[in-house]
């Protein structure tokens, strides 16, 4: 099945919640990072200039954010850590899971409610 999707389309955010992202395993690029903060726990420090809740909280622009419930390779704490604190107007479009092969829900149908949100918050942009 294909499914269309509609330009612009923001999605996951990633690099949210260090502290979490760096004491738990994932699958995707974090855990490199993970791994060099095990051998080098001073990077921690550096980390916090990255941190996508951190530029969030400064956000006044309208944004949709597709967060999961599930995806091994961005932990949905970090995803709705940086949706929390978008600090302007914004929606969520919870997806079941993310990064995964096997779906586990009605993508098809998660997806007309993101469109649905960016519809709703960009308006003409979305045109």
């Amino acid at each position: 099945m294909r499914i269309e999707i509609p330009h612009p389309f923001p999605f996951d955010p990633t690099f949210g919640n260090h502290p979490f992202r760096l004491r738990h395993e994932c699958a995707g690029s974090a855990e490199a990072v993970r791994r060099l903060w095990i051998e080098r726990p001073e990077i921690a420090g550096t980390l916090r200039y990255f941190e996508a809740v951190f530029a969030a909280r400064h956000l006044t622009i309208p944004a949709v954010y597709a967060c999961s419930q599930f995806d091994p390779s961005v932990p949905p704490p970090g995803q709705f850590s940086v949706y929390n604190a978008h600090a302007g107007p914004k929606r969520l479009s919870p997806f079941t899971s993310g990064h995964f092969e096997e779906t586990l829900s009605d993508l098809a149908a998660e997806y007309r409610v993101h469109a649905m949100n960016l519809r709703e918050l960009l308006g003409p942009a979305m045109s």
